[in-house]
């Protein structure tokens, strides 16, 4: 009788354990549903205002529009500072902030206070967002309207007679300011995919990313979008047992080397004419062509000869190069205040005429040595916090980053600290959906 009455005592003690539980996960669900919401209405507004001040030509409401997301999400959660607590993360973000107008204090600069703004706006989002205690995004169902603004914006952009022609190529750029954008805002889209989802809903938006990278013409976003994809499928085969790892490898490289070979065979007239292909292979025989030492040495690109030689297309490659050098010229030669705290956010196009189209030389001209060390440090932190599974999404931005100005484009930025600031606060959570969805 005594056993009898231990056993039904224990019974009856996780049966309240799992009710307190259930309530528990219940109050805690819909705290998250709310606090993502109004995440929401803020994204939505700043969407309305981008997408009016891209259809009327004033660039204003795009700042404008940032701010407001900003001051929605605190309105909505006026707690959230209140509630902070001491990360090493928020530390740096703080740093960040601040390093800008320490700049204004010691150096004498001329710099735009929009991009000043906007440095600001992002790391103080993150900050916010950090405070919420928010669970990962792509785990919350709220995560389709996200999807749809997402696809909303870029979605138009290919109904909208806005195509740049650039190198003589046409790239689309719709509502954006140019065919960089575009890419961009559709590689946000892979911030909102969970691991667990189904193979189809993960083709399908694959799918839209890579048609709007074709139709952008972005040779950069490939490059950050086949990284990611390269570091997700050697981090499937170094999770599999060293047999089947093998095989798959030996497996995908035999049909990946019949696939392409095919292709070429069958389809090499129509690849040829496909513009993102044309200005990827345009530029490696641009680097074999001698201009590779011109560019590095700071010698003048000879364009005429180029275009009499390749035609009128597939030189932003050897461009970058060549930019990238006096970018580094310039910040080395100044005094050794503008190398430890930069030239001021913003200055870039001032010093340069355009920007660097690399976000690492930008950073370290605009912010210095500090700066760059500060920024890698916020962003390798986060990185070794996010469960492996999701770590190529901040792989492909680093990646684009080589070649873009990224960092200043509020809405992508703001789908990016949505990811940061949510995956590596509840990675536990993430296990713990994992595993019930292998129970099942």
């Amino acid at each position: 009788m005594g056993s009898l009455n231990i056993l039904e005592g224990i019974k009856t003690t996780k049966i309240g354990m799992k009710v307190k539980m259930s309530s528990f996960d219940q109050t805690y669900n819909t705290e998250q549903n709310k606090k993502w919401q109004s995440i929401l209405i803020g994204f939505v507004v700043y969407s309305l205002f981008y997408f009016v001040g891209s259809l009327s030509g004033t660039p204003v409401l795009n700042l404008l529009g940032a701010v407001l997301m900003l001051l929605v999400i605190i309105a909505f959660n006026p707690h959230c500072i209140a509630n902070l607590k001491y990360d090493t993360t928020v530390l740096l973000a703080g740093y960040i902030v601040l390093l800008p107008l320490l700049t204004i204090c010691f150096v004498d600069i001329e710099f735009e206070y929009k991009y000043l703004l906007k440095h600001s706006a992002i790391y103080i989002m993150y900050i916010v967002l950090f405070s919420l205690r928010l669970k990962p995004i792509f785990l919350m169902p709220i995560r389709n309207s996200f999807v749809f603004v997402v696809v909303l914006l870029t979605g138009v952009s290919f109904f909208s007679p806005s195509v740049s022609d650039m190198e003589g190529m046409a790239r689309a750029a719709g509502i954006f300011v140019n065919a960089n954008n575009l890419a961009l805002m559709a590689i946000s889209l892979i911030f909102f995919i969970n691991e667990n989802d189904s193979n189809i809903k993960k083709i399908i938006i694959h799918g839209f990313i890579i048609l709007c990278l074709f139709r952008s013409v972005t040779s950069g976003a490939l490059l950050g979008y086949t990284g990611a994809m390269s570091w997700m499928f050697l981090r499937t085969l170094s999770n599999s047992n060293s047999k089947i790892k093998l095989k798959r490898l030996l497996t995908i490289i035999v049909l990946v080397m019949i696939l392409v070979t095919a292709g070429v065979v069958v389809f090499k007239n129509e690849l040829s004419d496909i513009p993102i292909l044309q200005k990827i292979t345009r530029q490696f025989f641009l680097l074999g062509d001698g201009e590779l030492y011109r560019a590095t040495h700071g010698l003048d690109i000879n364009y005429s000869y180029l275009i009499r030689t390749y035609g009128n297309s597939g030189f932003s490659g050897i461009w970058r190069i060549s930019h990238w050098y006096k970018c580094l010229d310039l910040f080395f030669s100044g005094s050794s205040l503008k190398l430890i705290f930069g030239n001021g956010v913003g200055t870039s196009r001032l010093l340069l005429g355009k920007l660097p189209h690399n976000d690492y030389l930008r950073v370290l001209l605009e912010q210095g040595i500090l700066g760059l060390i500060l920024n890698l440090l916020f962003f390798s932190i986060i990185f070794r916090r996010i469960p492996t599974s999701y770590r190529y999404c901040v792989v492909c931005v680093a990646l684009y980053c080589l070649t873009e100005n990224n960092i200043d484009n509020m809405l992508f930025m703001s789908t990016f600290m949505f990811f940061l600031a949510s995956v590596q606060m509840n990675t536990r959570a993430i296990l713990i959906q994992n595993n019930s969805k292998c129970d099942q």
